[in-house]
């Protein structure tokens, strides 16, 4: 039995605005999904997947109210995701995190196949991914290394309400397509009342 705990890539994503044909819109546009709701294997419906980050020209600004809190999010990279949703965690936060109030862990590349995807158990708790990963003497596993930078917690900000509410209709298993932006946040209450989360641009231990 092996354990390790995924906390350094904790992605923040800011949505796209786009008019698209669009079901759903979790950090980002998110392009048509991919088998939702369906428990087959995420290889048959988005290949292995991907993860990837572009550097921006230049910074992109967004400023977000939510109650008496003011944030302000600063994306340096536009970032894609084709993968499948292994763990959800919704937080209840009325304080200064209210910003980001999902967390969407998912999983691609060989991690996917079913000769390895079966072994694996993945935990999302306080803002973490905790992977367990059991399997028989005999199975010849996938790398520490690898299925490590091939999995990630996301926490997901939101344009506007509607776009939440369109992520409360995606569960564990499905498969997903999006679009959107790294950032970092900081908000504030009032002079007392600080808030900064920086996001982090590695999935590599």
């Amino acid at each position: 039995m092996r354990f390790g705990t995924i906390a350094e890539w904790l992605v923040i994503l800011v949505p796209l605005l786009c008019v698209l044909l669009v079901i759903l819109g979790i950090a980002g546009v998110f392009a048509l999904p991919f088998g939702l709701g369906t428990s087959e294997p995420a290889k048959d419906s988005i290949g292995s997947g991907n993860l990837s980050q572009e550097p921006l020209g230049q910074p992109q600004v967004f400023h977000k109210t939510i109650g008496n809190w003011q944030y302000t999010l600063t994306a340096n990279y536009r970032y894609t995701i084709q993968a499948k949703v292994v763990g959800i965690r919704n937080y209840a936060d009325t304080g200064f995190e209210q910003i980001v109030p999902v967390d969407f862990a998912v999983a691609y590349g060989d991690v996917l196949k079913p000769e390895y995807f079966s072994y694996f158990n993945f935990t999302v708790n306080d803002r973490k991914l905790l992977t367990t990963l059991t399997y028989p003497d005999y199975v010849r596993m996938l790398s520490d290394d690898y299925w490590f930078s091939h999995t990630s917690n996301n926490h997901l900000v939101f344009a506007n309400p509607e776009v939440r509410r369109a992520a409360e209709t995606i569960s564990v298993g499905d498969c997903i397509a999006a679009k959107g932006y790294l950032v970092d946040i900081s908000g504030y209450q009032d002079s007392s009342r600080l808030y900064h989360l920086k996001t982090s641009t590695s999935r590599f231990r």
